[in-house]
């Protein structure tokens, strides 16, 4: 079974248990543990109901999940109504994982939350929606898996989300309702706001009629300069900077870059004389200055290779390697620039180590291998 087709009968199972009783969602989550996860009751790795009768006031079942013979996480499934996320459950699964000195527990509810409480404070949190084809529930299944779980690397990818959230979608909403505040000010001023305020200027000291004789004296127009580069956020702001190297001439591109900027061969060359290893299909691009995400194009096709990306951050000036080996890539639908839907167009958050896409929200970061500093002055 791949991981995509693990998410999707996880997400199957979860659909066919929102409306069915306890006993039976019980079941259904002791197959997903088991079936889909790799964890075993036989060998004592699912404990199910361990908070007993106290699960019965909120209406929910646990299941506490032993790895290598020792409490790995604790998840808590919430029945019935599961559109309103509960506080109280998760202030549930804070005094749970106290108890029994554990730190890394699961939430099902209207989505799925990971919650890392190291040191029983919450140290960061992912939600991901039950939904099929989920590149976060793809991650989900490779952390989680019992042959492949470790604590730590779920740990990671929780600060890595966190820290795309505080840098690049709360940075992002932020934006977005300036941009809403200057654009209702904008339509707000006209001739007819400027009529209502000279009026009310002069309120006291004329009556309407004599008001009426002066403004029929004056034409008030207002118009509007261009307000292309009023807003920002927006795709004009946006300059693509890449080169791709392949074994078809014809998907070659050409690499746009300022001048004294890192070239592509550079980059290569740091990775030869570091012994760092990298594909024959090349993909570079440097940190765009304004919008701090890495903007790329790339022939559909290559999502079906193994490729490396070579992404330049200026700012910390180092070169970070990525080597791509998925073939779940080509099952994600990333945004297209062309007619045929050939070109994948990628923006990769640069300042997070995340290496999200902005469109998918697809996180390339379990691809890193390296980071090579370097010096240009």
């Amino acid at each position: 079974m791949t991981i995509s087709d693990a998410w999707n009968l996880l997400v199957d199972i979860h659909n066919k248990s929102l409306n069915m009783m306890s006993g039976s969602v019980q079941s259904n989550w002791e197959s997903i543990f088991g079936r889909v996860l790799g964890y075993s009751a036989v060998n004592g790795d699912i404990f199910v109901n361990r908070m007993g009768s106290l699960n019965a006031a909120d209406a929910v079942i646990d299941f506490s999940i032993k790895s290598k013979m020792q409490d790995a996480f604790f998840c808590y499934i919430k029945l019935g109504d599961t559109k309103t996320y509960i506080v109280n459950l998760k202030e549930k699964l804070y005094s749970t994982l106290r108890f029994f000195n554990m730190d890394l527990g699961l939430i099902v509810a209207d989505k799925l939350y990971i919650y890392d409480y190291s040191g029983y404070v919450e140290q960061g949190f992912i939600e991901i929606d039950l939904v099929k084809d989920n590149w976060a529930g793809f991650r989900f299944i490779e952390m989680f898996f019992k042959d492949n779980f470790d604590k730590n690397i779920v740990k990671q990818f929780i600060q890595k989300y966190k820290n795309y959230r505080i840098n690049v979608v709360d940075n992002s909403h932020q934006e977005a309702m300036k941009n809403k505040r200057k654009e209702t000010v904008l339509n707000s001023i006209n001739a007819n706001l400027v009529h209502e305020l000279l009026r009310a200027h002069f309120d006291t000291r004329i009556s309407q009629d004599e008001w009426n004789e002066i403004i029929s004296l004056f034409n008030i127009q207002i118009t509007k300069k261009s307000t292309d580069n009023f807003f920002s956020n927006t795709s004009t702001n946006i300059v693509k900077e890449e080169v791709i190297e392949q074994t078809k001439p014809k998907q070659q591109a050409v690499l746009r870059d300022v001048v004294g900027a890192l070239s592509r061969n550079d980059a290569i060359t740091l990775c030869v004389k570091n012994g760092v290893r990298i594909s024959k299909n090349i993909v570079y691009c440097s940190e765009n200055k304004t919008s701090k995400f890495y903007c790329l194009d790339l022939p559909k096709e290559l999502l079906n290779e193994t490729f490396t990306l070579l992404l330049n951050d200026r700012t910390r000036k180092e070169i970070n390697v990525l080597n791509v080996i998925d073939a779940t890539l080509s099952k994600i639908k990333f945004a297209t620039k062309d007619r045929n839907h050939n070109i994948v167009s990628l923006e990769l958050s640069s300042r997070d180590g995340f290496f999200m896409d902005k469109f998918t929200k697809f996180s390339f970061d379990k691809y890193w291998s390296i980071a090579i500093k370097y010096d240009n002055s």
